[in-house]
């Protein structure tokens, strides 16, 4: 399975963040949304929902720890 870059197209507004993109699955044409609430600096929590199965869950997204200095 390869990977490709899809364009994305959202909006962070007041801790809210909604982003969705298209793609296909199995042959069909499928937009997956995204809309969630800032819970800290480092934390996102929201819902993700794929359109048109109409089916979708939560979702919790943290930002990675940064990478360890490497000694010289």
């Amino acid at each position: 399975m390869g990977t490709a870059a899809v364009p994305l197209k959202g909006e962070v507004k007041d801790g809210k963040v909604t982003f969705q993109y298209a793609s296909e699955y199995d042959g069909q044409a499928i937009t997956v949304v995204y809309s969630g609430t800032l819970v800290s600096a480092t934390e996102l929590r929201g819902t993700i929902h794929v359109q048109p199965f109409d089916v979708g869950g939560e979702f919790t997204a943290a930002r990675a720890p940064a990478p360890a200095a490497k000694p010289e």
